[in-house]
């Protein structure tokens, strides 16, 4: 189990809710691919928890989508539980079926059906019903 709150990454996709500004053009995505890349390497990881689990939101924090770099977790086969709780994530569609290469995938905290996400959702309990999804993990 790794538990980590993951902060101060710029994300100037968020332009209104930016807590830490780009240096230079792409310096949000390169910090995101170096710390995918870290967590890609815990290949016996059952339960990865990202951000700050004391109920603040944060937007400084991993996207979570293919485009910055989530395809470098698919070497976490055993990985049965993800928390993005408060955290401001891109996860849509293509990355909850992207999650297909977790294969033990049981339980996904942090997505609540609506907004972005609502697609993801939808599609995780129509396609993969044995995935919970709960908004909030306490």
């Amino acid at each position: 189990m790794l538990e980590v709150k993951i902060a101060g990454i710029p994300r100037p996709d968020l332009e209104r809710k930016v807590v830490v500004r780009e240096a230079y053009p792409g310096q949000g995505r390169e910090i995101q691919s170096q710390v995918y890349n870290r967590l890609g390497r815990l290949t016996n990881l059952e339960t990865l928890r990202v951000g700050d689990q004391v109920g603040r939101f944060q937007y400084d924090c991993l996207e979570m989508s293919l485009e910055s770099g989530l395809d470098k977790l698919s070497g976490l086969k055993a990985l049965k539980e993800l928390n993005t709780e408060s955290l401001a994530t891109k996860i849509g569609i293509k990355e909850v079926q992207w999650m297909g290469n977790w294969p033990k995938l049981s339980t996904i905290y942090g997505l609540d059906g609506r907004g972005r996400d609502v697609e993801a959702v939808e599609w995780l309990r129509a396609n993969r019903p044995k995935i919970v999804v709960q908004k909030e993990h306490y």
